[in-house]
């Protein structure tokens, strides 16, 4: 049975944070649930205080509403108070082993949800992506959403440190094929090498070297951004 993460006197709150989400998409109830395929009664049900929402319910919820399932159910701070979430686009999908011509990258929105931004950096420098694969399956799992900073785009703020997640742009073929991958950055006495963090033999010993230019054997490998935290898609189970 899922656990109930609400009890009746917090059901103002959760209310309240319900309609300040609805004015930022502008949406009315019943189209955004009727568009994530909810139950078109499940904010009225909730307003009408029928019991306490469980945690699969808030979730569905928080999908209707382009909103984090982690402010939705607990007011997670990532904006300021009287402030409509910040929300950032998921741009694509970040998979070991699988090269693309460049055009196809990630460059623009390939989904529908969004990811709730991290307060300490400004929203235009993140993005989210969907990983795939077993690579990383020892820190994230398949299909989990990443939030991301182009720490590029920053004069000021973190840079990609000792154990930090980072997602790594692979070029070859004179910069025509690109491959998007999520890595560990660790520092070694020969120098950084961005490692896959996986149970499966196939990435167990992998490891690659950050390399801006590409040489007649290997792709040009560079960090593009840091991700600063993984997203189940609990609604999608």
């Amino acid at each position: 049975m899922s656990a109930k993460v609400y009890g009746r006197d917090m059901s103002q709150a959760l209310i309240e944070r319900i309609d300040e989400a609805l004015r930022s998409i502008g949406r009315s109830e019943r189209a955004a649930l009727l568009a994530a395929g909810a139950s078109p009664d499940l904010i009225r049900d909730i307003r009408r205080k029928r019991g306490s929402p469980t945690i699969d319910t808030v979730a569905k919820l928080a999908q209707a509403l382009d909103v984090s399932p982690a402010w939705l159910a607990f007011g997670a701070a990532h904006h300021e108070e009287g402030d409509a979430p910040r929300l950032v686009p998921i741009l694509g999908r970040v998979a070991a082993g699988a090269w693309q011509q460049t055009d196809d990258g990630v460059d623009e929105p390939r989904a529908n949800r969004k990811l709730a931004a991290d307060p300490r950096y400004p929203v235009e420098a993140q993005f989210g992506v969907t990983a795939t694969g077993d690579s990383m399956n020892r820190l994230f799992s398949d299909q989990d959403d990443l939030l991301c900073l182009d720490f590029l785009r920053l004069a000021r703020g973190p840079r990609p440190a000792d154990g930090s997640i980072v997602i790594v742009e692979q070029l070859r073929d004179g910069g025509a094929l690109r491959e998007l991958s999520a890595k560990q950055l660790r520092f070694s006495e020969a120098g950084p090498i961005l490692a896959a963090c996986s149970d499966h033999p196939k990435w167990r010993d992998f490891t690659l070297t950050p390399s801006p230019d590409a040489d007649n054997d290997n792709a040009a490998v560079r960090i593009t951004a840091i991700v600063l935290r993984s997203e189940r898609q609990w609604w999608a189970a």
